[in-house]
């Protein structure tokens, strides 16, 4: 387990001996420590990889024997690859009975307050092989079929979350887990988000990045690079996505003759939004002769967010505006150094060409007329 904000005191807490590397294994209890964090706001996430320490006196490795759970070569011998713990034996995840397995023993980690799981190292990566990866020949269940590992290379990852997914979802019921991936294959969006792995703060990883997650994203479209160089420039570091609640909210037109689109928001933690909390309206822009309206649609679903600001950011209005009306009603214009402090008004800024207007949000369908 990583922390990077330096205030926290344990900036590392993966050279605390309170977290080894092999995954549910600990010393003394971290319950406390993950209890105060939490009362400060923050939400632990730990890496679990697959490797699993071949360690007679380990509880995981004597389940995963007796249950069958690992690889093996065609001729029964198990499949032993060094990675971070030492010599590991890997679970075969396409047995759906290893990833029942898999899940339960996540009970280590949710038992004590975890609320964030980053399955990494799943390719699977090995240290000791020629191929960085489990023997090609290494034997996996696939169905009943018994196929080689040349053919479950690919989904190992993904079959990895769904173990990890399923069975946090079966020790925390109502909240939906967190999981963080760096493999996965078509399909794994139902079950993690993904990193594309270690890079550095340069221009040629980040010429790489771009068109790496731009593909990545059609499949997988919760995605993102990762990052390990110390020399970049940041903002402020954000340890979950609803730690800072979204105030104001603002949305971006590029006015065309008409185009349209639905905003979705739910809490982001439960499951009450499969029988209909959630915040759903759609949008619609028109362009005509003299204005661009943007019409809000009366809010769907009985999720309200915390009150807050909207703007609404239209592009590439050539000139200033007449002026600007929310259903009729014309709003003030003001400076814009002044719209953060004020509840309603409007701004144009003729160097980006670019009107703002900020109102309240309701969940009434309001239409907003810039006039030209």
């Amino acid at each position: 387990m990583t922390m990077w904000n330096s205030d926290i005191p344990a900036y590392k807490a993966d050279t605390d001996p309170l977290y080894q590397t092999i995954p549910f294994f600990y010393g003394p209890s971290p319950k406390k420590m993950i209890s105060d964090l939490a009362r400060d706001g923050f939400k632990i996430a730990v890496i679990v990889d697959p490797g699993i320490k071949a360690d007679s006196s380990y509880d995981a490795f004597r389940a995963g024997l007796a249950g069958g759970d690992f690889l093996r070569y065609p001729d029964g011998r198990l499949f032993i690859g060094r990675v971070w713990p030492g010599e590991c034996a890997f679970p075969d995840f396409s047995r759906p009975e290893t990833r029942r397995w898999w899940g339960e023993h996540f009970v280590a980690l949710t038992s004590v307050g975890v609320r964030g799981f980053w399955n990494d190292m799943n390719e699977p990566s090995v240290f000791d092989t020629p191929t960085s990866t489990v023997d090609l020949s290494v034997v996996h269940y696939d169905n009943g079929l018994m196929t080689p590992h040349a053919k479950n290379h690919n989904v190992y990852g993904l079959l990895m979350t769904e173990g990890t997914y399923e069975g946090v979802r079966t020790l925390v019921p109502g909240e939906r887990p967190f999981v963080l991936t760096r493999a996965s294959y078509a399909g794994g969006q139902r079950y993690s988000a993904a990193w594309t792995g270690d890079n550095t703060s340069s221009w040629e990883h980040l010429a790489m990045a771009v068109p790496m997650l731009l593909n990545l994203s059609s499949s997988l479209p919760c995605s993102g690079p990762g990052r390990r160089s110390e020399k970049c420039v940041s903002q402020q570091l954000l340890q979950y996505s609803d730690q800072a609640p979204i105030d104001p909210l603002t949305l971006t037109f590029y006015p065309a003759d008409s185009s349209g689109s639905i905003y979705y928001e739910d809490d982001g933690h439960t499951f009450r939004y499969q029988s209909g909390s959630c915040w759903k309206r759609a949008i619609e822009q028109r362009r005509a002769a003299h204005s661009v309206d943007v019409t809000l649609g009366v809010v769907e679903g009985s999720y309200r967010p915390p009150d807050r600001s909207l703007v609404l950011e239209i592009r590439n209005v050539a000139k200033m505006p007449q002026k600007v009306q929310i259903a009729g009603r014309e709003l003030q214009r003001i400076r814009t150094a002044g719209i953060q402090n004020l509840r309603e008004g409007w701004t144009y800024d003729p160097a980006s060409k670019v009107v703002r207007v900020k109102m309240r949000e309701t969940s009434e369908e309001r239409t907003v007329s810039v006039l030209r």
